[in-house]
């Protein structure tokens, strides 16, 4: 996937839209919760490493938001019976937030990289 020690987004972009038509989705939808569509193959080209390790991490936060919902509604129900699970809840909620903060962050980096980067978990608001 890499190209003169550069990755090679459109590689990515490929391998996705295969599995989006062996599947018979649109290519406006994804077989994965993070999308990566490259709008500007120039831009892309010159903040390759930049958008590799953002990749990386925008995957990263998406996998904690997810592996952390099931905990988080596991709090909400139990907060109103017990003060430690108020906190506990309360601590997670705030990091998720800060999850989908770094979230919408990377995905105006992206754009200014040529990349349009979306996620399905941003639509979830606790």
């Amino acid at each position: 996937m890499t190209n003169n020690n550069l990755a090679n987004i459109s590689t990515f972009e490929n391998i996705q839209n295969q599995a989006n038509k062996s599947m018979s989705i649109s290519s406006s939808l994804s077989v994965f919760n993070a999308t990566f569509r490259v709008e500007d193959k120039k831009k892309a080209k010159e903040f390759a490493r930049q958008i590799e390790r953002w990749k990386e991490n925008f995957i990263e936060e998406e996998q904690y938001l997810i592996r952390t919902k099931p905990e988080l509604e596991q709090l909400k129900k139990a907060a109103p019976s017990a003060r430690k699970y108020l906190v506990d809840y309360n601590n997670l909620r705030v990091k998720r937030i800060g999850s989908r903060g770094n979230l919408t962050q990377a995905i105006k980096d992206f754009k200014r990289w040529g990349i349009t980067a979306t996620s399905t978990e941003l639509q979830d608001d606790d």
